[in-house]
């Protein structure tokens, strides 16, 4: 366990019972739940809190187990072994059997093959191989493109090459699939695969419009965005506006209304990543080529791009704007080859080094990122990742039968997850030679990652490590508890099937967690 978190129960220990209670007295004006003094008392008072009218109907699961190797001890428990949809607590999986795998400092960079020409191919051409790093940003592509014209000056026209293979997973909802939590993951991921949009209504020419602009450079936004029916509402009006993807065409689509002197924003899923990143890497290649003196002027870099859709009588139509390809006919054309790169590839002319796998599950965890679980058992086996996960596992000592996954993000609906093996899997980590980075991967109540705003003015703070898990109807808590009297505990709570928003979800569960670590054992 961490021990800057140890250091802290010692002081804040019994004198800070008092505080216990306050999250499931602010869900929806309830009556303040007393807090249990020993642990004989939990059960009853659990049991008893788990008729609360507002998730009376939902299916609960729970598990705390003392991490003493010579003694566990099980605190709680309720329903562990039922299997439950886990959310996000799936990401605890699949960060443990890859760091398990392939260790903390495993990394996956991308490579670059140098292609002169040949009878074969008429144009010299970078061949890159993608290392399906998730951290990659454009700012990095654009600075190794930079060094690769360095290597090989362009002088003459080029092609690059991106070998890449996209995929979704196919039990993810269509709906989600609109966003930038649930991106494309592929080989060849930039900015998470996403795009981060801003929108502003406005009157051009007394017709209503939608200005459209990018945080990052984007290629391509014309082809795969497109406002329907967009107004432009009365200052003091609500607005209406919503993203969706069209099923057949594929595009994401903004309809609704926003009002005047209003902006709004929205991360979506970029629908063709690897063509981002070929495009970043070709233009500033091109950029390159003219910086050798070539007779053609150098276009300054513009900001990224402003787009305005003018409402006409039948449909949104983008009005003529430069585009953000500065140079016709650009010398060096990017392309994405959807098939694997021929071998032998030799060795490579230069590498974009990628973060180490501890980094990688540190950002999953924290930040609960998708394309990261997703990258990450794609580096286990890219052809059979789940099987590869469930192989590992269990040469880890996890019960393959105690748990159910399609994917390594939680998103899908299909996962099955039972208390008892996230408890396992927990205790399993905590005995590891990778113990230490697996826990600090976590977020830590009232100061980190997904837990910085739960727990606040509570003895938690700083106290409890856990991964949370939220879907609609579904929320989950699991992690590491480090209590006044038992020490450290692996407990999992999950809830299910439930019709209730999501903030008293988590205030329910945040309670238990509350009681859990002011109870004692009251042996004498």
């Amino acid at each position: 366990m961490d021990n800057r978190i140890k250091g802290r129960w010692a002081a804040q220990g019994l004198t800070a019972i008092g505080a216990l209670g306050l999250l499931g007295a602010g869900a929806a004006g309830a009556k303040e739940p007393a807090q249990p003094r020993c642990l004989a008392d939990l059960p009853s008072a659990i049991a008893q809190w788990q008729q609360d009218p507002r998730w009376a109907r939902s299916h609960w699961g729970f598990l705390a187990r003392t991490l003493d190797p010579a003694s566990p001890q099980t605190l709680i428990q309720g329903q562990a072994q039922q299997f439950f949809v886990p959310a996000s607590n799936a990401k605890l999986f699949s960060t443990a059997a890859a760091l398990a795998a392939l260790g903390p400092e495993f990394r996956s960079p991308t490579r670059a093959y140098w292609r002169p020409k040949s009878a074969t191919q008429p144009r010299p051409a970078w061949w890159i191989v993608p290392g399906g790093d998730p951290t990659v940003t454009h700012q990095q592509l654009q600075a190794w493109a930079d060094r690769l014209a360095t290597l090989h000056p362009p002088t003459e026209s080029l092609d690059v090459v991106v070998f890449d293979r996209p995929e979704t997973p196919p039990s993810w909802e269509w709906d989600d699939l609109t966003y930038g939590y649930a991106p494309v993951v592929n080989r060849a991921m930039v900015d998470r695969n996403a795009v981060s949009l801003t929108f502003r209504p406005q009157v051009l020419d007394g017709a209503p419009s939608l200005e459209v602009q990018t945080q990052e450079p984007v290629e391509g936004l014309l082809n795969w965005f497109q406002p329907r029916g967009f107004q432009a509402l009365p200052a003091d009006a609500e607005p209406t506006w919503q993203l969706q993807r069209d099923r057949q065409t594929g595009l994401i689509l903004f309809t609704g209304g926003l009002p005047m002197g209003t902006s709004a924003q929205a991360e979506v899923a970029h629908p063709q990543p690897g063509q981002q990143f070929a495009w970043l890497m070709a233009d500033r290649l091109s950029e390159q080529f003219f910086r050798q003196g070539r007779s053609r002027p150098l276009v300054a870099p513009p900001p990224p791009p402003t787009v305005n859709w003018r409402r006409s009588p039948l449909e949104m139509s983008p009005l003529p704007v430069p585009a953000y390809d500065r140079f016709r006919n650009p010398p060096v054309v990017p392309i994405v080859n959807l098939r694997n790169p021929p071998a032998p590839l030799g060795q490579p002319t230069a590498e974009l080094a990628s973060a180490n796998l501890a980094a990688v599950i540190s950002q999953v965890n924290q930040a609960s990122d998708n394309l990261g679980a997703e990258a990450l058992l794609r580096w286990l086996d890219p052809d059979r990742p789940m099987e590869r996960l469930t192989t590992v596992l269990t040469d880890l000592g996890l019960d393959p039968a105690a748990y159910r996954l399609v994917d390594g993000a939680g998103l899908s609906r299909q996962n099955l997850v039972s208390p008892e093996a996230i408890v396992q899997l927990l205790t399993i980590m905590a005995r590891s030679p990778h113990a230490q980075i697996y826990e600090n991967s976590l977020p830590i109540a009232g100061e980190t990652g997904t837990l910085v705003n739960r727990f606040r003015d509570t003895p938690l703070v700083g106290q409890l490590r856990a991964k949370t898990g939220t879907l609609t109807g579904v929320a989950a808590l699991s992690g590491y508890l480090n209590h006044p009297e038992w020490g450290p505990v692996a407990f999992s709570l999950m809830i299910d099937h439930a019709n209730t928003p999501t903030r008293d979800l988590r205030a329910a569960l945040d309670q238990v967690v509350l009681w859990l670590y002011g109870v004692r054992s009251c042996a004498n």
